[in-house]
């Protein structure tokens, strides 16, 4: 605890220092949640940010920001043995730049905006559940800002058309592809899966034995711009509808599985000679290797969004198309032959799979309203979210999501409560004789209960508890186990 209070006061030294060369914001978030299965203490994160942001001109402004995230006793479930994401971390502090570019309005001629720099690109209309908002990668590491965006080094130019208003072209180019940060609690999902696959392709899955832990590599993209991130998106307001159309081509910010190798050991025993007959005692599977890489992938989106008076209602959609993408598998295995016979024999065999090629739709359907009273409803029909694509247990399903806010007295306080229906993809399910019941059977549930205080303008203090249930197959059984109760605490200045 001494060395995050010793953070803070030197960002806040470091911020008072700063503020007489432009504005300066200080925030402060914690989070801890224990789980209601066996009241562990599951997370427990506090993430100080300062940012600063200046005028250089009048139509040149620097900003950026640093933030830090500090972990007691969750590290497990966090990292667990992701290297790859160590490189800024002095545990059990992370320390990490959040954006950093300078922006020129009127650049050059009056109708151009450019920025340079690492900075947070928003692509489409939705904000947390947008699917088309793929130029920067997606955060599923830090607890508190799961599934937030994560800003990435971009030269972005905005060309506003001088006869329509808001209306215009935005090109945004960056020389390498970013790449999701991703807890164990979501690795730990792609291992079991992988186990489950062993299990399936072996001849005797009850005599099947697995030794020692999952070796993975991840193979970094190449630094070279070949690899880099384009996007180009028009967009309107025609008849009070926000509309655009988009472009973009990248890296998919979630690693896939690109080759799996394992060694096996298998005891056969010979049990008769005429007729020749055998028996398998074990298979014991000692070896287990996967690498992990990442591949292209181009997008074509549309979106809008419009005010129809009594709400606002929206709708984002995006084409993707994958490169021909495949998977490779070794398997090393020792046969050990005993009782009649008795031999030592190796076999190898190597086997490959097309996993990415045809192209696949996310999209998702929102409104929102705020009522009188202190009253706000927004509901959300999504098919696909995160890391979600178009193959096998990884392609898009679809979710319910239902949110009522009420703030009671002079908004000082407000309930929350938040529902997500999870199941399989709907028009898959409409093709079985069993709708309904295919339905419930690939279904999860998640519920959401909330209640803050605001003391003061900028300050939050809450209690929630998180209730989910989910059966085979449905996303939200990666997580069923993670009922918790959390507290929560922001404050900005």
């Amino acid at each position: 605890m001494k060395k995050i209070l010793f953070f803070i006061i030197l960002m806040a030294v470091g911020g008072i220092c700063l503020s007489s060369f432009g504005d300066i914001n200080l925030d402060l978030e914690t989070y801890s949640a224990v789980k209601l299965s066996s009241f562990e203490n599951t997370f427990n994160n506090v993430k100080p940010k300062i940012s600063f942001e200046t005028s250089l001109s009048e139509n040149v402004y620097l900003k950026a920001s640093l933030k830090a995230l500090y972990m007691v006793g969750n590290e497990k479930i966090v990292y667990g043995n992701f290297d790859i994401f160590k490189l800024n971390i002095i545990y059990p502090l992370e320390i990490s730049l959040e954006e950093a570019y300078v922006n020129f309005n009127n650049f050059i001629f009056e109708e151009v905006d450019f920025s340079l720099g690492k900075q947070r690109i928003f692509w489409g209309k939705a904000d947390k559940v947008n699917p088309t908002d793929v130029l920067n990668p997606t955060d599923i590491f830090d607890v508190i800002s799961f599934g937030e965006k994560i800003p990435t080094f971009y030269a972005s130019l905005k060309y506003f058309f001088p006869f329509l208003e808001n209306s215009g072209l935005h090109l945004a180019i960056s020389p390498l592809s970013g790449q999701s940060r991703i807890n164990s609690l979501v690795f730990n999902s792609i291992i079991a899966e992988l186990n489950k696959r062993i299990l399936e392709e072996s001849p005797f899955p009850e005599k099947t034995t697995f030794y020692g832990q999952w070796e993975y590599h991840f193979e970094s993209p190449d630094n070279n711009i070949t690899n880099g991130v384009v996007g180009l998106r028009a967009f309107a307001n025609i008849l009070g509808f926000d509309l655009s159309l988009s472009f973009a081509s990248r890296l998919n910010d979630f690693p896939y599985v690109k080759s799996v190798d394992i060694s096996n050991k298998v005891e056969v025993e010979v049990t008769s000679i005429i007729p020749f007959k055998t028996k398998t005692n074990n298979i014991f599977v000692l070896h287990r290797k996967a690498y992990m890489a990442w591949y292209r992938e181009n997008m074509i989106a549309f979106d809008f969004s419009k005010d129809l008076g009594f709400g606002v209602v929206w709708f984002e959609t995006g084409v993707f198309l994958p490169e021909h993408t495949k998977s490779y598998s070794t398997n090393i295995t020792h046969i050990e032959i005993t009782g009649l016979i008795t031999s030592n024999f190796y076999t190898n065999s190597y086997s490959e799979d097309t996993l990415y090629k045809d192209s696949y739709t996310k999209y998702v359907l929102g409104f929102e309203r705020n009522f009188d009273y202190g009253w706000y409803l927004n509901i959300q029909f999504a098919h696909g979210l995160l890391f979600e694509r178009g193959v096998n247990e990884e392609s898009p399903q679809d979710y319910l999501i239902f949110s009522l806010e009420k703030t009671l007295l002079d908004d000082k306080f407000k309930l929350k409560v938040r529902t997500v229906l999870n199941t399989k993809d709907i028009s898959q399910s409409i093709k079985s004789s069993r709708f309904l019941d295919d339905i419930i059977e690939h279904s999860g549930i998640m519920g959401q209960l909330e209640f803050s205080h605001s003391p003061v303008v900028g300050t939050e203090v809450g209690i929630g508890i998180i209730g989910i249930d989910a059966r085979h197959q449905s996303i939200l059984e990666n997580i069923k186990e993670y009922d918790m109760v959390y507290l929560y605490f922001k404050t900005g200045i």
